[in-house]
């Protein structure tokens, strides 16, 4: 067949698939532009997930409907080849008798070869191009359309005005606890920062005249206080750092320095019981197999060692990278378990000064120098964490008392993150990052959980809402104030206790 011809019927079927995908395109972006503006103008009802779907299926159908369509036949480029360059059939009857031999047609072909060698491939088979172009211009700002028009949202309804005002009662409530924060345990200045930030809400609450106005003066106030918390406390970076482990030990570490555990009234049973885990956790025990046999002594010791030098390592490094200044009082009392060196030539060592001579003092005389280290730490520790302990509480229940009054939500207070204990089987150790309301201390299972009237406000409420106020509005500074007999203190904390906690689950109720 001629060279010529064949080129023209390449770039027709060229073009030809070009347009039928134009052709495609267009319909199928139509399709999808309009269903868009019907579904968002809700005139259809058909969710916008089907839309795609259509789409895609009339553009397959519209583009291989439209090239079967529209493809030629070798004749029919024929034809139209001559009719557009004026051949006078010159390529109709080259294609006719395109087998035939012989001079006669030999000189047609070549005579239909030159006439079309002089006419522009472009020219013809571009023919119309245009028409799909315009068609998938116009598709596709159908698809602008139904992407970018779409009805204006209602208006939203008018923000209704509460009326609020603050009553007598709640003004008496507030004022105490500005009096309870003054007289605290709380650190300066935070302690009287608090104080402040507590006189500055009751002025807000007294000329507030909606319960807008109200929880933003209270939300403002809590930001204020968390912040002072946050500032008055280093524990909490202190306690993640060690939780951040898998170290056992180095995790009953962390949980005997979480003041956050502690039961309120029982603050120093909570704390004796972590550090004693803690402890006991500084133990290299043998299985019976091993504790007959020869060198057991040797192996043990070698066992304590291992365990207080990678446990002195890994809390080195947690500290360090807890960000909190070395003489920060929580730091120091926490790094004091690792290279306390006491001055007074008592035998007590740090952990890592006493992996060091393990070899040298054997295995029970370790666990004796141990001993001497808790012993000569556990008051200065406790002393350090009670601070923090205090700061905390303080803030949180300033916060949750005014919360509580005002009906406002409780914010939520960050916790230490502690890993799950790698040799607990229950997981228990796993913390959390944050707690609701309740405040540090208060804790949130109670004796019970009934729901009572406040004489203070009126209004009914759970139950340790009202015996946090007289635990720690009334009884605990009389108790810390003196007025009470050792024996009375004791009572009252046992009554407390079982009030916080209910009875344990062998129903003793008899007072220790």
């Amino acid at each position: 067949m001629n060279a010529t011809f064949l080129r023209f019927k390449r770039g027709l079927l060229t073009v030809n698939i070009v347009k039928s995908l134009l052709l495609g395109l267009s319909l199928g972006l139509a399709v999808g532009g309009g269903l868009l503006l019907l579904t968002n103008y809700e005139i259809i009802s058909l969710s916008q997930i089907y839309i795609l779907p259509i789409a895609i299926g009339v553009l397959l159908l519209a583009g291989v409907g439209t090239y079967f369509l529209i493809r030629g036949s070798d004749k029919r480029t024929a034809a139209g080849l001559d009719k557009r360059y004026s051949l006078e059939e010159r390529v109709q009857t080259m294609l006719q008798y395109k087998d035939e031999q012989g001079a006669i047609y030999e000189l047609q072909r070549k005579d239909a070869e030159e006439a079309l060698s002089a006419a522009k491939t472009a020219s013809f088979t571009l023919k119309g191009l245009w028409i799909y172009v315009l068609s998938f211009v116009l598709g596709a700002a159908v698809l602008t359309s139904g992407i970018i028009f779409k009805p204006a949202p209602p208006p939203p309804p008018p923000e209704i005005e509460v009326p609020f005002s603050l009553s007598e009662i709640q003004i008496k409530a507030i004022e105490g606890l500005i009096t309870y924060v003054e007289g605290s345990e709380m650190s300066s200045p935070y302690r009287e920062n608090t104080a402040r930030h507590l006189s500055v809400v009751l002025g807000e609450l007294k000329a507030a005249t909606t319960t807008k106005m109200r929880d933003e003066a209270v939300t403002r106030a809590n930001n204020a206080i968390l912040q002072e918390i946050d500032d008055s406390s280093t524990g909490l970076e202190i306690i993640n750092a060690l939780g951040s482990s898998f170290d056992p030990t180095v995790l009953a570490f962390a949980r005997a320095l979480n003041f956050y555990d502690w039961t309120a009234g029982n603050e120093w049973d909570s704390y004796t019981n972590a550090i004693t885990k803690f402890r006991g956790s500084l133990s290299a025990a043998l299985s019976e197999e091993e504790a007959a046999g020869e060198g057991a002594c040797e192996l043990q010791a070698a066992r304590l060692k291992q365990l207080l030098t990678s446990s002195a390592s890994t809390a080195a490094s947690a500290l360090q990278k807890s960000g909190i200044n070395a003489s920060d009082a929580f730091y120091i009392a926490a790094e004091s378990y690792l290279s306390y060196l006491p001055e007074d030539g008592s035998e007590a060592r740090g952990i890592a000064l006493l992996a060091e001579i393990v070899g040298e003092l054997g295995y029970d005389k370790s666990e004796e120098r141990l001993d001497l280290l808790f012993a000569a730490l556990n008051n200065p520790t406790f002393t350090a964490l009670e601070a923090d302990y205090n700061n905390v509480y303080v803030g949180e229940y300033a916060i949750v008392r005014v919360c509580t009054l005002l009906g406002v939500s409780i914010p939520r207070f960050e916790r230490p993150i502690i890993n799950r204990d790698p040799e607990e089987d229950s997981g228990g150790g796993a913390g959390s990052e944050s707690s609701g309301g309740g405040g540090i201390g208060v804790g949130t299972v109670y004796g019970s959980n009934d729901i009572v009237l406040d004489p203070m406000t009126g209004e009914f409420v759970e139950y340790g809402t009202i015996l946090d106020d007289y635990f720690y509005l009334d009884a605990k500074p009389k108790i810390d104030g003196g007025a009470y007999t050792e024996e009375e203190k004791k009572a009252l904390e046992k009554y407390y206790d079982i009030l916080y906690n209910g009875f344990d689950n062998k129903g003793d109720t008899n007072n220790e």
